[in-house]
């Protein structure tokens, strides 16, 4: 409510704060910064800041972005820094948290981690493209470890009825009842290999140096993508992307199979990746990012 986000911005002006940062620049936020009175205020100016939004920030430091701006370049000169290869570096957390009851039994064996869905749900890869990953990973006879939310559940049910069979093994992380949120990052660290659209848990895989291939589909890879040398990006040929940063799209009268196709060439980069990543776990005994052998 508004007295809500009123009472809010109390608190924040009783603390005096020199700088404020607003990462995602929309109404509340800028309101939110607006009553704070910092000394100064930075936020960034996008594609989808409205005149409203413009009116609150008025007197603020401005960082401009548009659609073919890197969005982490935009964040790093909203905070007055200057991109670079190292600036981009990203992490979960430094050091990474290992939970102290871990869900995941280390053993030997393939590791692969997997994100069916996202909160976007435009960012569900179709049934029919799974079952020719896993068919792909079946010669290496992997434990499957499916990551994501317990509203999930149908997709990897259904998953498990057309593996019937499958030398491949689907372990179920659905649900913070499963595996807590803090404890996620350790958990993708410890993968050989990450499978998934363009989730928050592929960025979580890249940052940790984890071998990822991040399927783009409507997302615009331009403005947002993995950067990690491990990082395959698979952009659906002749798809015009429509979903941005600023102005993410949830829905589509596409059908996920032209939205996520794939092309021949694409697949034989994915089964190059498929099998470096099996050999560098096996040549290592790499035991996954985040226990460095």
């Amino acid at each position: 409510s508004l007295a809500n986000k009123v009472a809010l911005g109390w608190q924040l002006f009783c603390r005096g704060y020199d700088e404020i940062f607003i990462a995602m620049p929309n109404t509340p936020n800028t309101l939110l910064a607006r009553l704070a009175c910092a000394r100064r205020t930075h936020t960034l100016d996008t594609y989808k800041t409205s005149a409203l939004v413009r009116w609150l920030g008025a007197g603020f430091r401005r960082q401009a972005h548009g659609r073919d701006d890197l969005t982490i370049d935009s964040y790093l000169r909203l905070g007055g820094l200057e991109p670079s290869e190292a600036a981009r570096q990203k992490h979960a957390t430094q050091p990474l948290h290992r939970p102290d009851g871990a869900c995941l039994q280390l053993a030997s064996g393939f590791r692969v981690g997997v994100s069916l869905s996202a909160g976007n749900r435009l960012k569900t890869l179709p049934m029919s493209l799974w079952e020719r990953l896993l068919d792909m990973l079946a010669p290496y006879s992997p434990a499957v470890h499916v990551f994501g939310l317990e509203d999930e559940r149908p997709l990897l049910e259904e998953l498990r009825r057309r593996l019937a069979g499958s030398p491949v093994t689907l372990v179920d992380w659905l649900g913070r009842g499963r595996m807590p949120l803090e404890a996620v990052p350790w958990h993708v660290a410890q993968m050989h290999l990450y499978l998934s659209s363009d989730t928050g848990n592929s960025y979580i895989a890249d940052s940790l140096d984890v071998p990822l291939v991040n399927f783009a589909g409507p997302c615009h890879m331009v403005e947002q993508r993995p950067l990690g040398k491990r990082a395959l990006i698979i952009e659906t040929p002749g798809l015009q992307p429509f979903s941005y940063i600023f102005a993410a799209q949830y829905a589509s009268e596409l059908p996920a199979e032209k939205l996520y196709a794939v092309s021949d060439e694409d697949f034989r980069a994915i089964a190059r990746l498929i099998d470096e990543s099996h050999r560098l776990a096996q040549a290592r005994n790499w035991r996954g990012s985040g226990i460095r052998p």
